[in-house]
């Protein structure tokens, strides 16, 4: 309404809001991630097509020994106040969910509680076969886990 210079004396919120519920848009929880842009899909695609061509269908199962991942848990203290943070909803469409512009303002970075961050090693017969905890991962610590 500020945008059109629209004042809440010539028309109510309530009315504003109903038509544009009536439209299709609601007031819905916005992504917290990122998706892939065009450009990235393309590259995604890319190198799948080559993998396959130059390794075969194969080679993530027989070749490949273990795949390497850090992940994060987070324990957050209210995680309600961020969920009704005026950045966390956006008008939207129901179908718009997965939109890449749909997006809530911020990163994941910061959880503002406890944050436990592991190095997890996952081969395909065995599952995971190395869970080491770390705070920062320098060169020497990579190198002294992987050697």
């Amino acid at each position: 309404m500020k945008e059109v210079n629209i004042s809440e004396t010539d028309v109510s919120l309530r009315t504003v809001r109903r038509f544009i519920n009536s439209k299709g848009f609601w007031y819905l929880q916005a992504r917290r991630k990122g998706l892939l842009t065009d450009n990235d899909r393309k590259n995604c695609v890319a190198f799948a097509i080559k993998m396959r061509q130059e390794h075969g269908p194969k080679n993530w199962t027989d070749e490949v020994k273990f795949y390497l991942d850090g992940v994060s848990f987070a324990y957050k203290i209210n995680p309600l106040d961020r969920a009704r943070a005026p950045s966390g909803r956006r008008y939207r469409k129901k179908s718009e969910g997965l939109n890449q512009y749909c997006r809530a303002k911020g990163s994941k970075v910061g959880t503002g509680g406890k944050v436990a961050k592991f190095l997890v090693a996952i081969s395909f017969d065995a599952g995971v076969v190395l869970c080491k905890e770390y705070e920062h991962v320098t060169g020497q610590y990579f190198a002294s886990i992987v050697c």
